[in-house]
């Protein structure tokens, strides 16, 4: 085997009923809706996953928290799980077979401060360009803040 192959599709969700049978694009002939925000709420655990699908060789993948400009804090690298699992799809005889790569975590915990940041999540596979994704993160504020 020679060659290398780009990531067919990068997304940031924080949803955990993500399905594989979303990621079969050749069946649906359609790609996923792409989120452009995640919301969480302050100081609460919730999900995080980025999800690369194809690359050859397998895709280094990384994920940054970039604050808003206006905080002046420095983007951080965020160090979340990396599973992986494959999917079938195609008809028969003309299978297609695709690695999906996954970093991700159920305990990602944001405050209002990470209010209007970005998560960019990149994919690598060799000496290609990297494939790029982000989303705005959405920190909604609980009622007891405003008790004190």
């Amino acid at each position: 085997m020679c060659g290398a192959a780009n990531v067919d599709l990068l997304m940031i969700s924080d949803e955990s009923n993500f399905s594989a049978s979303m990621l079969d694009m050749e069946s649906s002939r359609s790609v996923p809706t792409l989120k452009s925000s995640v919301v969480y709420v302050d100081g609460r655990p919730g999900q995080l996953r980025c999800i690369a699908v194809g690359g050859l060789p397998p895709p280094a993948v990384q994920v940054l928290l970039v604050p808003p400009a206006e905080s002046r804090l420095p983007a951080r690298r965020l160090e979340l799980a990396e599973s992986w699992w494959v999917t079938v799809g195609g008809a028969r005889g003309l299978r297609v077979v695709r690695r999906v790569t996954e970093l991700g975590t159920t305990t990602f915990k944001t405050t209002t401060q990470h209010d209007g940041a970005e998560l960019r999540c990149s994919a690598a596979v060799s000496a290609l360009p990297p494939r790029t994704t982000s989303v705005q993160v959405v920190v909604h504020c609980t009622f007891s803040q405003y008790l004190q």
